[in-house]
């Protein structure tokens, strides 16, 4: 994933999912909710730069364990404090969900 990139991807953020056997990138539509947004995300300037900064995003299912989830967020490319405010934000937003998906189930 890309903040502020001059580079145009084939497919939207929204349509990308990963193969759960092969680890492959897989193109497939996602329905839109409340929680995604294809805006770009900036910080005040104390929190974050704004310049481009490129990560990627591994959530994985851990077995035997009901529920239970690993994500790991690794910056790739960028302003370190850039990164932090996004990670930051991520985490938010994440956590929210879960809160909202296990308190309706």
């Amino acid at each position: 994933m890309r903040r502020q990139s001059s580079q145009v991807s084939g497919v939207s953020p929204s349509q990308v999912s990963m193969d759960d056997d092969s680890g492959a990138m897989a193109s497939s539509p996602v329905e839109s909710s409340p929680l995604a947004t294809n805006e770009t995300i900036y910080g005040d300037t104390t929190q974050d730069a704004g310049d481009e900064v490129r990560f990627s995003i591994e959530l994985t299912r851990i077995d035997r364990l009901k529920d239970t989830y690993s994500l790991d967020i690794r910056r790739l490319k960028g302003n370190l404090r850039s990164y932090k405010f996004l990670y930051d934000t991520i985490r938010e937003c994440v956590a929210l969900f879960l809160f909202l998906f296990f308190s309706f189930h």
